[in-house]
């Protein structure tokens, strides 16, 4: 199989489209909650006004939780320019929570926000404005004023200041792995070049250096998984070359130095993928959204087994735009957040939670909620409770439904802590060592940073 540092050949692009094609969808029926003495509950316990909530992130602050909702419009500003909020979430040992305004970060038409904790001691927050350059056409320009839509911030006192800005084009979605000696990986999903980014970060000059690019058609998230001292991306693609919702995740390994594609994956409609390390093994959900005819399709669960990504289990949605893996105690949960209809504007949905059986070892639906235009859901642990913030973007146009919910979820299944993401979150396994970093990407010198 022929290598390439910065892209696909279009004849494999073209063969992952059919690979696709040749994938026929199962489409979602109604799933039986289980009657295995496991039961749940969640219960709503915190409202907040939201404007196009492209999804949560959460991280531990002290006692307390910081949670930021990536705000992608309001609905009025042609610019799309919005704000999205930080919160400070802190409970009492009855699972009643206070919910506080922070800060608010000016953005513009914001994807994402992905915290990154702690590369020199000091954490990152990262947040993807999609229109900051403009449209497709004027961002993709080839004479444009200086531009880095993906910002970086670092904490300031309570809050966080403005560091850095990456010169990221129509940027979606970011994700980051720490391997070797602590060397820090990004990827950034460039929407409107077709390509995912790959950056280190350079702890001598707290800066970050472009490496390499994958060029992937329509390419809507991206995330790594390191197994075995290999460091893999998975690529999602949102649709083929000829505008069908079948398309394809693509896997990418690194290898001496080169990114090297190793797999394929059915998608329809992607724009989510998830990805977790639980006791030993690597976890992938696919979050599908659409066929060309119907919403109502099956995303997907994968193991990873040797050297790529193995079926495990379909998992039914009603448009899913996201997924988000979570430990309860000795269990491995995922929250589906399923966006509904938008191509005929019909956001109403429901978004479930999903419980790994260690018996059956298949994952089954424990409880749902109405959602709204549902984006991703965030879990998090204050004073041994749990709970989920689940985004919904609504309905921008007709601007309803811009509220998104914190729940307390309440299970019989077992308890103990969360995996919320903490400022010296502890590796589950030692460090391998540092892979062999790509070519620089000639197009994107240094000093574009």
């Amino acid at each position: 199989m022929a290598r390439g540092v910065s892209s696909i050949p279009a004849g494999a692009v073209l063969a992952l489209a059919f690979l696709a094609l040749m994938h026929t969808p199962v489409f979602a029926s109604d799933v039986a909650v289980p009657d295995n003495g496991c039961t749940a509950t969640l219960t709503e316990v915190a409202a907040l006004p939201t404007e196009g909530n492209s999804g949560f992130e959460a991280w531990v602050e002290g006692e307390d939780i910081r949670l930021i909702a990536a705000n992608l419009w309001d609905g009025i500003n042609p610019l799309m320019e919005s704000g999205s909020w930080i919160y400070n979430v802190s409970g009492d040992k009855d699972g009643v929570l206070t919910v506080n305004k922070l800060q608010r970060i000016p953005t513009t038409g914001a994807t994402q926000a992905k915290y990154i904790p702690g590369p020199n001691g000091r954490d990152m927050l990262m947040i993807n404005n999609y229109m900051k350059c403009g449209g497709k056409e004027e961002a993709t320009a080839r004479e444009r004023p200086p531009c880095g839509p993906t910002s970086v911030y670092v904490p300031d006192g309570p809050g966080w200041a403005d560091y850095k800005s990456l010169r990221t084009v129509g940027p979606t979605k970011s994700e980051y792995i720490y391997v070797g000696g602590g060397a820090l990986w990004i990827s950034v999903v460039e929407n409107f070049m077709d390509q995912v980014s790959l950056w280190q970060f350079q702890r001598q000059d707290n800066n970050f250096d472009r490496r390499a690019s994958m060029r992937v058609h329509a390419a809507s998230d991206a995330v790594p998984t390191l197994v075995d001292d290999t460091l893999y991306f998975t690529v999602a693609s949102k649709q083929s070359e000829k505008g069908s919702n079948n398309s394809a995740c693509v896997l990418f390994a690194l290898v001496d130095g080169s990114l090297m594609q190793v797999g394929a994956l059915p998608a329809f409609g992607t724009s989510d993928l998830e990805t977790i390390k639980f006791k030993g093994e690597d976890w992938l959900f696919v979050a599908n959204e659409r066929t060309e005819a119907t919403v109502m399709i099956n995303s997907h669960v994968y193991k990873f087994d040797k050297t790529g990504w193995a079926a495990f289990q379909d998992i039914p949605t009603t448009g899913a735009r996201g997924g988000h893996f979570f430990i309860v105690g000795e269990d491995l949960w995922l929250g589906v957040a399923n966006f509904g209809d938008m191509k005929h504007g019909k956001v109403e949905s429901k978004s479930s939670l999903w419980r790994l059986n260690k018996e059956d070892q298949k994952f089954e639906r424990m409880v749902e909620v109405d959602s709204f235009g549902a984006t991703n859901w965030r879990h998090f642990t204050i004073k041994g409770h749990h709970f989920l913030a689940l985004a919904n973007q609504g309905h921008l146009t007709a601007k309803k439904y811009q509220t998104s919910y914190i729940y307390r979820l309440d299970t019989t299944c077992g308890g103990g802590d969360g995996s919320t993401p903490t400022r010296a979150q502890p590796m589950e396994e030692p460090l391998p060592p540092v892979p062999p970093a790509p070519e620089a990407l000639p197009e994107t010198p240094k000093s574009e940073l």
